[in-house]
């Protein structure tokens, strides 16, 4: 892990988050022998791994004077609660994102309110934790482009038949009940795993072809799901906890510079990381307030086009505070 984050850091491409392992129901590292043996969740071998590779993000975070932030990722909500609880339980608790992942095709029949309800659980039980989903994905097509069999294939009655624009209500719908239930983002899984002459050991092509935002000729479907990173969601119902941090704050955009304004009651601790986003979900600016005293912060923006983005400022215990804000055409 250090090997590979310093050659990363060493080119300036060092990412803002990095889970330790993938969907990980089970231990990790396992050797083919164990696998094919079955096996058995040893939570201290567990914890000492994940906890060595914790230590080495913030070792190269420290020594690149970044901020990394670290997480879990554990696939199906309804097993999430428990191994969150099992990985605090036996004394891993300095990750700071909570990450699921949520398809319809293996986690029916969890629907997307309940999903939801996952979200807020979570949140009230782990206050200090973000929650995201890593993975999700919905079909546009029952068609095949190869001869690879589509894996992603089952309908939620919601959203049949599979089409594109069900695919996008699915994604769209998906992200704002994680709005509106605290959750702080969503992450589709594979938006670009088109068809080609790629093969392995089972199949040439891909399984996943008909759950891209392209179709057979690699072209964007416009009407499909990529039109979920545009969508205008309504962030005025997201977690309580954040309506009352931002009852003491105020994000705005005026005259070139993003203004945030808060009073003396806000319970921000220095030094504070403020970052802007477009709506696709891209860094367009970052940048470390090491003191608070001088208020409000102006952050000059006139580089940004006009549109909207979306403005965070987190401090240093991870607090944080959104706002979307617009740059009109001058």
């Amino acid at each position: 892990i250090r090997s590979t984050l310093t050659r990363l850091g060493d080119k300036n491409l060092l990412p803002d988050i990095i889970q330790i392992g993938n969907e990980t129901n089970r231990g990790i590292l396992l050797s083919q022998a164990v696998n094919d043996q079955g096996w058995t969740l040893d939570w201290n071998r567990n914890v000492y791994l994940f906890q060595a590779a914790l230590s080495a993000i913030d070792e190269t975070a420290l020594l690149y004077g970044v901020d990394i932030r670290t997480a879990i990722h554990i696939a199906d909500p309804e097993d999430v609660p428990w191994f969150v609880e099992q990985f605090i339980m036996h004394g891993f608790t300095g990750f700071d994102i909570i990450g699921i992942s949520y398809y319809w095709q293996w986690h029916q029949p969890v629907n997307i309110p309940q999903l939801g309800q996952v979200i807020t659980n979570l949140k009230n039980e782990y206050p200090e934790k973000d929650v995201m989903i890593f993975e999700t994905g919905y079909g546009w097509t029952t068609q095949n482009a190869d001869g690879a069999n589509n894996i992603l294939f089952n309908t939620h009655p919601s959203y049949a038949p599979l089409s594109p624009a069900h695919q996008k209500k699915w994604m769209t719908d998906l992200t704002q009940t994680v709005i509106d239930h605290g959750g702080s983002g969503v992450v589709y899984w594979e938006p670009a795993w088109v068809s080609t002459g790629c093969e392995t050991q089972w199949v040439t092509g891909s399984s996943w072809d008909n759950a891209t935002f392209f179709d057979f000729d690699n072209k964007v479907i416009p009407e499909g799901g990529i039109g979920w990173m545009q969508h205008p969601y309504d962030f005025t119902s997201s977690a309580e906890g954040e309506e009352e941090q931002s009852a003491f704050l105020d994000i705005f955009y005026a005259d070139g510079e993003v203004i945030i304004t808060f009073n003396e009651e806000i319970d921000f601790k220095s030094p504070c990381t403020i970052a802007i986003y477009s709506v696709d979900g891209r860094r367009m600016f970052s940048k470390n307030i090491i003191s608070l005293d001088d208020r409000p912060i102006r952050i000059p923006v006139d580089g940004l086009a006009t549109g909207c983005y979306i403005v965070t400022i987190r401090d240093k215990a991870f607090v944080t505070a959104t706002e979307l804000i617009c740059i009109p055409n001058q």
